[in-house]
């Protein structure tokens, strides 16, 4: 899991999905348009986007908040 996916999942995204009987994990985050983020998650046939659509600006702020600790 990336850095990335990291900050994703301490600003509320979950660290597993389901679609249909799979089970996704996340393993990175795909940047969107207008400062959008989402979830990339590996299921057993591949990689795909899914989960919460969190602005770009979330996890910045979490990442801030945490060098400040």
């Amino acid at each position: 899991m990336t850095e990335y996916a990291k900050r994703y999942l301490a600003a509320g995204a979950p660290e597993t999905i389901m679609h249909g009987e799979y089970k996704g994990t996340l393993v990175d985050i795909q940047p969107l348009v207008d400062g959008l983020v989402c979830g990339i998650y590996r299921f057993p046939g591949g990689d795909c986007i899914g989960g919460p659509t969190l602005q770009r600006s979330k996890l910045r702020q979490k990442e801030s908040s945490h060098d400040e600790m």
